[in-house]
């Protein structure tokens, strides 16, 4: 059935939304090539690290410029908290911060793990690693996280990209509800 002149139902956007990935780098390289493919596969436009170039600004505000710029971050979240500029949160936590929405997704925690290869190397290995675990926590009591493993990422993040979009451009807000 085809949509009449002035029914309510919601117009497409005439530009893909743009969607910034964040996470850390050296142990995500693989997964943030997956979820590059599904951002595409949604329609819509990625941005992170990948397409960054030299800046007269410092890294810490240009990746949070980048991600107020965006609509959406997706975050994937593995075994490594990342760089910490002036020893305080990563920079990950960082563009999770700055960002208004979020799609979080973290690696399935009963895989197997080896920290000489997965964790952050350094000195601060542990400290990191109570950081990262900090940060999870957090994120978590935000919203809800999708664990995925290395087969399931693609789709997962294609899935709730659809159902984010949907949601934005749907005329009628969901029904919230009653409490329990």
């Amino acid at each position: 059935m085809s949509a009449k002149k002035g029914s309510s139902q919601a117009k497409p956007r005439p530009i893909p939304y743009k969607v910034f990935i964040s996470s850390t780098y050296l142990d995500n390289q693989e997964r943030r090539k997956i979820v590059q493919d599904a951002i595409a596969m949604a329609g819509m436009l990625w941005h992170g690290m990948e397409r960054f170039t030299a800046s007269t600004r410092p890294t810490v505000e240009e990746c949070r410029r980048s991600v107020r710029e965006a609509d959406l971050l997706v975050g994937i979240i593995a075994w490594r908290y990342g760089w910490e500029p002036k020893g305080k949160k990563s920079i990950t936590e960082m563009e999770y911060d700055a960002a208004t929405e979020r799609l979080m997704f973290q690696l399935d925690p009963s895989l197997p793990v080896i920290p000489d290869k997965d964790y952050d190397p350094g000195p601060d290995r542990w400290k990191k690693q109570e950081k990262l675990e900090t940060f999870k926590r957090r994120f978590s009591q935000d919203q809800m996280p999708a664990p995925f493993t290395e087969t399931t990422l693609g789709t997962k993040v294609l899935a709730a990209l659809n159902r984010w979009r949907e949601r934005k451009e749907s005329p009628v807000p969901p029904k919230t509800p009653p409490p329990p």
